[in-house]
């Protein structure tokens, strides 16, 4: 399908724009290896740090997102993509129906002083040594959040890194409005310490619209791995470690470590400052999180297209973000992630 015939389908003037924002930045960074091997994918809209990155061409070049589709995912969605670009509405509309984190505040202007609530109503959960991780989404920009480690100590609340990280969390505060706070207990059992949950860790689940039965279907997942590089938690930075979760049995399949934004390596386990992840590692009731969330999908049907973030919480795994947005890079170092047949008719449906 032609670029003309994506962007009819997109069917709107804000979206012609978005495509012409997209063919500005592409055409920038147009990679110039021999045209027999390049010239396909190119028109495909791939980035060039992404032929290196997937090892393309290959065989199953057809089977991979490309930067372009991933620009043009979020307008499946139609208007209710609104409902995943504010926060603050995604959480009122899929409290109860989802297992979301509960946020314990909401801020919409500069204010500094929402910090010393915010410790109050830490303090108020959580006994002498709990650890706490605090995760601000701001209002402006849906890929950006920041995480902070909290603990309670002495009755009181103090970040992670000592007085250094406390001012940096005021800054980050008022330095921007921020819709949504949200804070989760951190995992203490020890039986999860291969998969405790750090600042950036979460899973990713990744949901499309199956057009033959309107059903979401949960086509790739992966676990990211914090304390290796810049940003963990989007999987589009400097560097970052990838570990595909396979979907029947929730057992890490595969783990791949991504440097320098092209360079992989496939590796058994990876060391994080939060303990190790290996492959043939499960995460706990992965089984029944899957049916949880697409229940909860099922129940309110807006979106073809949604990636989850899961943060794997003392009470149980929780969303703590959506969007869709979708993590292409990460998902897929492992390989595509578009060669089922759900995929295929996903694309052919929404003319993406």
């Amino acid at each position: 399908m032609s670029h003309e015939g994506r962007i009819e389908r997109l069917n709107g003037i804000t979206n012609l724009t978005h495509w012409r924002r997209f063919a500005d930045r592409f055409f920038a960074v147009r990679p110039r290896p021999p045209r027999q091997l390049t010239a396909y994918l190119v028109e495909r809209g791939f980035y060039p740090d992404k032929l290196d990155l997937y090892g393309l061409p290959n065989a199953l070049a057809d089977d991979y997102l490309s930067d372009l589709q991933v620009e043009l995912l979020p307008y499946v969605n139609g208007r209710n993509r609104l409902v995943l670009e504010n926060r603050n509405l995604f959480w009122q509309v899929f409290s109860g129906v989802l297992p979301l984190a509960r946020p314990i505040a909401l801020v919409t202007r500069r204010q500094v002083r929402v910090v010393d609530r915010l410790w109050e109503k830490v303090v108020e959960g959580g006994q002498e040594n709990t650890r706490f991780i605090l995760v601000a989404l701001p209002l402006d920009d849906c890929q950006a959040q920041r995480s902070f480690q909290l603990e309670v100590k002495g009755g009181r609340v103090i970040a992670g890194g000592g007085e250094e990280a406390a001012s940096d969390l005021r800054g980050f505060l008022a330095a921007q409005p921020v819709d949504l706070l949200l804070c989760l207990r951190a995992w203490s059992a020890p039986g999860y310490a291969k998969l405790a949950m750090g600042v950036d860790s979460r899973l990713k689940l990744l949901f499309l619209l199956n057009p033959k039965d309107n059903l979401p279907y949960l086509i790739s997942a992966i676990y990211l791995l914090d304390g290796i590089g810049t940003t963990p938690a989007g999987g589009d930075g400097n560097e970052y470690v990838s570990a595909r979760i396979d979907n029947d049995t929730g057992c890490i399949a595969s783990i791949v470590r991504v440097e320098q934004v092209s360079r992989r390596q496939e590796v058994a386990a990876a060391f994080g400052d939060k303990g190790v992840l290996a492959v043939g590692d499960a995460i706990p009731g992965w089984l029944e999180l899957v049916m949880q969330l697409q229940a909860g999908l099922r129940r309110l049907p807006l979106f073809g297209v949604i990636q989850l973030d899961v943060a794997l919480a003392e009470s149980g795994p929780m969303v703590v973000d959506a969007g869709a947005r979708v993590s292409a890079a990460a998902f897929q170092v492992h390989g595509p992630i578009m060669g089922g047949d759900v995929q295929r008719r996903f694309l052919k449906e929404f003319g993406v």
